[in-house]
């Protein structure tokens, strides 16, 4: 069973039975051996399509390979290091500085512990590590006990407010 993200739920209640784009991994296509299998995130959905319809289009015309969803510009699959450089130069376009896949990761996670500084386990799934420990030993350690007195001190005036 997938888990549904709320708007495809809300989508689901309007119009019943429509079809949204997913995405599958098996055991064997993920470093932790784990099968992934989930529906793309709508920020994701207009951007694949647009891809899809133009860029993608035009490329796998040119080429051979019809079933690689990423493809360079002769039509054929990319290969780790092609989309590395590629993700390097949209992110020196589109945000001022080239990142690595896994910096940009990097940099989602930690700021997903910042707004959700106790939810280790849903940051873990995220990122698809196989074990919590994973997560916690990786990102745990930019956070210190000022993080935890902070984060305790902005339970208790949340607390204050309520009781006034």
């Amino acid at each position: 069973m997938v888990t549904a993200p709320k708007w495809v739920t809300e989508q689901e209640k309007s119009t019943p039975g429509g079809s949204y784009w997913q995405f599958r991994f098996s055991k064997d296509e993920t470093k932790t051996g784990n099968e992934v299998h989930s529906f793309l995130p709508f920020d994701l959905v207009g951007i694949l399509e647009e891809y899809l319809e133009t860029s993608r289009k035009t490329l796998v015309s040119q080429g051979s390979d019809s079933v690689t969803l990423f493809v360079d510009d002769r039509g054929m699959a990319m290969n780790l290091e092609q989309l590395r450089d590629r993700v390097r130069s949209l992110a020196a376009t589109h945000a001022g500085a080239p990142t690595t896949p896994h910096l940009f990761r990097d940099i989602v996670a930690y700021e997903w512990l910042l707004t959700h500084p106790e939810d280790y386990l849903t940051l873990s799934k995220i990122l698809w590590h196989r074990n919590v420990n994973t997560t916690l030993k990786k990102y745990a350690r930019r956070f210190d006990e000022s993080t935890g007195c902070a984060r305790m001190d902005d339970w208790r005036a949340a607390r204050r407010t309520i009781a006034a």
